[in-house]
């Protein structure tokens, strides 16, 4: 009841013997404990960019070398703030789209395997990683 939801931007963590931490695109999600959200306040977030932050956070030592507190986030000069948000969304869209090209390249794979042991395709000689991955 006494929940809050995510902004957009925000960064969600959690501690442990590895801290994780992502960045929230969308907001208006409810953390639950003992997740943590770390939102940068207006007028004090000069230089903040969630993905460096989430970066750090997924770099710190783990929670037994201290508290969560005293992590290191760094910050950028607050005119490249925005700059490299945008660089770092374009970044995470290429990523994903690698990935899902790989994810098809795979299941190609796979389906070759498949037709090819069971007989239910014949393959030619060729070239396939030339011909398929371009």
């Amino acid at each position: 009841p006494r929940a809050g939801l995510t902004e957009r931007g925000d960064v969600i963590f959690v501690t442990g013997s590895r801290p994780r931490a992502w960045v929230d695109h969308e907001g208006s999600r409810v953390v639950e404990s003992p997740a943590r959200v770390l939102r940068a306040r207006p007028g004090r977030a000069v230089g903040f960019v969630p993905q460096v932050a989430a970066a750090d956070i997924e770099s710190a030592p783990s929670a037994s070398g201290g508290s969560w507190r005293r992590w290191v986030i760094r910050r950028v000069a607050a005119d490249q703030a925005q700059v490299l948000q945008s660089a770092l969304r374009d970044s995470d869209a290429a990523r994903a789209d690698l990935l899902d090209r790989l994810a098809a390249l795979d299941q190609v794979a796979d389906l070759l395997a498949v037709g090819a042991t069971a007989g239910a395709i014949t393959l030619a000689p060729t070239d396939f990683a030339t011909e398929y991955v371009a």
